[in-house]
Parts: structure tokens; C-alpha cells; sequence
């Protein structure tokens, strides 16, 4: 007697719906991470503003990686940074010949960041967090 092995496998029409059904779902997610952006994003600012003035420190909840120049004794070279979950960031100021604001971590470590990073920055701190935490329990 030989066994009878039966493969359950979908249709391609499935397997296609299937596809389907997961891009979908990535675009709905994408839109409702940019709706939540575009709707934070001048709070953040603000309260951004607010604690720099009070040289308040702001937590990092998702990992910030920015470009910035290192110096390896002869020239300037283009690399990559990241200041890690956990860290607390304390605004320095504008560094204007480099268009950079300048945050200093928990070590004294400086964190020369683009002006044109910054947006994507500040929404890896909890500053974010407390905003949209905020605007979904309006929106209830």
C-alpha cells in the first residue's frame, strides 16, 4: 500500500488575492503613518521649541541615523551616525556655517544634526509619542 501524499497548495488566483491583501495593507499602513506625520508634525515642532527654551531633555524611542562629517586627521569624510534608543537629547543651538543643530546626549557626546534631517528626527523622540497619544484620545 502506498501512501498518498496531497499537497494543499493555493491557486495562483489566491496566491494573487493574497498579494493583493498584503500591499494593501502596507499602503493603508503607510498612509496612516503619513496622516499621523502630517498632523503632528507642527505640534512636535512646537513643543520641540518649548522644552529647547527650557533646556528640557527629550528621550529617543526609535533610532535617529543622520549624515555628518568626521574629521580622520587630514580631511573631512561623509558618515553615517545613529543615536540609539534610550539616549536623552539636550539642544546646544544652530550651528549656522553648516546649517546643523547641535544636541548633546546623556555622555556629552554632540550630535551635529542637518537642518534638513531634523523633521525625521524629531519624530523618533517621544515627542511624537505624546503628541499623537494626545490627538487619538481627541479623536475618541
Amino acid at each position: 500500500m502506498t501512501k498518498k501524499v496531497i499537497w494543499n497548495t493555493k491557486s495562483k488566483t489566491d496566491q494573487k488575492a493574497d498579494k493583493a491583501n498584503q500591499i494593501r495593507k502596507a499602503q493603508e499602513t503607510q498612509a496612516m503613518i503619513a496622516s499621523d506625520w502630517n498632523r503632528c508634525l507642527p505640534l512636535v515642532k512646537s513643543l520641540f521649541a518649548v522644552k529647547a527654551q527650557r533646556e528640557v531633555p527629550i528621550k529617543v524611542v526609535r533610532p535617529i541615523s543622520y549624515l555628518t562629517q568626521t574629521y580622520n586627521g587630514r580631511n573631512f569624510q561623509d558618515s553615517r551616525a545613529t543615536v540609539p534608543v534610550g539616549d536623552t537629547l539636550l539642544y546646544k543651538g544652530i550651528e549656522t556655517g553648516t546649517s546643523e543643530m547641535i544636541f548633546q546626549d546623556q555622555n556629552g557626546v554632540e550630535h551635529a544634526i542637518g537642518i534638513e534631517s531634523i523633521d525625521r528626527a524629531l519624530m523618533s523622540t517621544e515627542l511624537f509619542d505624546i503628541i499623537k497619544d494626545h490627538l487619538d484620545q481627541e479623536d475618541q
